[in-house]
Order: C-alpha cells, then structure tokens, then sequence
C-alpha cells in the first residue's frame, strides 16, 4: 500500500505507539531494520539517469500484493505540487514501487519529458529532501532510504 501523507505514514508505521507532543505516534526506533529487514533497496542507480525507476526491497518478488506499506517524503504532501509521483510495480508486488516525474517536475526543469535524461543538477532539485520508506506488514519492520544521498552520495 501507498500511504498518502505523512500523518498516515506516522499512524501507520507507529502503530500502538504512545502519543508524542505532537500528536503524532512515538517513531519505533527498534522497528527499524529490525528482525533482519535490513536488505536495502535495488533499483536505485548511482546515479539516477532518468525515471522512471523501479525500487524495490524484496527483488521484485511476488508477495501477494499486501506484505509492504511504502511511503515517498517529499517537500509537501499536497501531489499537485510534488516532483515524483509513486505507485506499487504491481498488484502482487507490493515489495516494489515505481517512482516516476510529475508534470510538474517536467515543467519547472524544462525537460523533454518525464523519461528525459536528468542531469545531476536536475537530481538533486527532484531529490532534496525525499526520503523512501518501507514497512514489512508482518512484523512492522522498517527500512528508509535518503534518495538524493543514494544516488550521488552527497
């Protein structure tokens, strides 16, 4: 499942947590890479030529379409205004997700199109500040990834 926002996120990934000040649910930091979810993800280039990609934290297998829940952090949660766009690969392949460029990105970057090439500097203005995460269902174990420092390392 694609999770929509990040009060959603925090719900779903913090599940029976204690409130925090906020309101939000206490992040699970023992969630995090815990009971061997620590594979990482495939699918992210070094460095990113062009979208869209394919990343995924089971190799792309089968699971039955419900086994991972995936939330893309952006600058904003509101879509018209976001530079990726993330879908599930498939409905038996919730373990992968494909993130493509919006229109929007297309546009403020002056590309051809959303599978154009992207520069470097292009990068880094789709990825600042985006993070990737991951929550295996079965045990709620997490994993993230930062997509700018995954692919250019910086």
């Amino acid at each position: 499942m694609i999770l929509p926002s990040y009060t959603t996120f925090r719900a779903w990934f913090a599940t029976g947590s204690t409130l925090a000040p906020d309101g939000l649910e206490v992040w699970p930091v023992a969630k995090v890479r815990s009971g061997g979810f620590t594979g990482g993800f495939s699918g992210i280039a070094k460095p990113i030529t062009a979208f869209p990609i394919t990343v995924s934290c089971n190799a792309q297998a089968a699971d039955g379409g419900a086994a991972f829940h995936w939330y893309l952090s952006q600058r904003t949660d509101d879509p018209t205004r976001q530079y990726l766009s993330i879908t599930q690969l498939s409905a038996t392949q919730s373990g992968s997700v494909v993130l493509a460029l919006t229109a929007l990105a297309v546009s403020a970057l002056g590309l051809a199109g959303a599978t154009a090439d992207v520069t470097e500097g292009d990068l880094i203005r789709i990825l600042k500040h985006c993070d990737l995460y991951v929550q295996r269902v079965s045990d709620d174990a997490i994993q993230h990834v930062l997509l700018l420092q995954a692919t250019l390392g910086a």
